[in-house]
């Protein structure tokens, strides 16, 4: 499985998550959505993960011949993008690394 876990909890915007590795709530997800959308038939998903060393992912998907998503691409860093016109321009600058084994 892609996120190494049974399942890819993911808090909403300004919801609370586990952002530290000091475990506040054993319910908290340690996953927080920054910016989610569509582009060119590519769906994405920003977040910031909390933990030892916080950070933002990025991941992108493409619906496959039956319609289920599947993974195209993800890259980690330590940057998080307010808006898509800022993101676009993360990636453009190379701000999320996809060179370690990250499980997303």
């Amino acid at each position: 499985m892609l996120t190494e876990e049974p399942e890819f909890a993911l808090a909403n915007p300004g919801e609370k998550y586990q952002s530290t590795d000091v475990m506040s709530r054993r319910k908290l997800p340690m996953r927080r959505m920054v910016i989610a959308g569509n582009c060119s038939g590519y769906w994405f998903i920003h977040y910031e993960r909390g933990g030892i060393a916080h950070s933002y992912a990025l991941v992108f998907f493409q619906p496959d011949s039956k319609r289920e998503m599947a993974f195209v691409w993800g890259g980690r860093g330590f940057y998080g993008a307010s808006n898509c016109i800022e993101l676009r321009n993360a990636i453009a600058s190379k701000k999320f690394a996809e060179d370690h084994p990250f499980p997303w």
